[in-house]
């Protein structure tokens, strides 16, 4: 017998072993975790005050004085649509199709409004949905928040920007929950054409 050949041998063994026991319990794992239901999707009793610093700061960020009066509608607005959805999957880079039921959850987050929550970052001037909106001044509308139905399916809110009702640039605010409180993240424009 070489020198060295019977560490060889109980090597293998010792792999073998772990390779029988392991296995298995690896693809239960993996089989387990593939099965699962998808968490719940949170629940919102209003729409975080944090997407309006947010879109504050890209206002700034775009020219627009913090001192410039924004009308933002006071409660959240039925923005998600097929086509607001398509330019949120194109933003994501996102090839596969989304999940109808994410889809449905989506559309049924939006179907009742929520108020927005309290800020002060900008000249923000309240106006009910139904106002008449000004020739000459921005609108700010935003969607109630909801899971996207694509990818990993993080939650945010998506944000119409209009001057006069026209001319209007979209944006997904992406929300994560840190200890307990949702707070925006950053803006992401998208290329939906009304």
């Amino acid at each position: 017998m070489k020198k060295g050949a019977g560490r060889r041998g109980r090597g293998a063994g010792v792999r073998r072993w772990f390779s029988c026991a392991l296995r298995p319990a690896l693809c239960a794992l993996l089989a387990a975790c593939a099965s699962a239901p998808p968490p719940p999707p949170p629940q919102f009793a209003n729409v975080p005050s944090s997407v309006l610093d947010v879109m504050c700061a890209r206002l700034h960020d775009e020219g627009i004085a913090r001192e410039t009066t924004v009308d933002v509608v006071r409660t959240s607005r039925p923005l998600v649509t097929r086509q607001s959805l398509q330019a949120l999957a194109e933003a994501a880079f996102y090839q596969g199709r989304p999940d109808p039921r994410a889809v449905e959850a989506a559309y049924a987050a939006n179907a009742t409004p929520l108020p927005l929550g309290r800020n002060e970052s900008c000249a923000w001037h309240a106006v009910e949905p139904a106002a008449r909106r000004s020739r000459d001044t921005m609108t700010l509308e935003l969607s109630a928040p909801f899971v996207a139905p694509i990818g990993k399916g993080s939650p945010g809110v998506l944000a119409r920007l209009a001057l006069g009702n026209e001319s209007a640039t979209w944006y997904w605010i992406p929300l994560a929950n840190r200890n307990g409180t949702w707070l925006a993240t950053r803006t992401l424009p998208l290329a939906t054409h009304e």
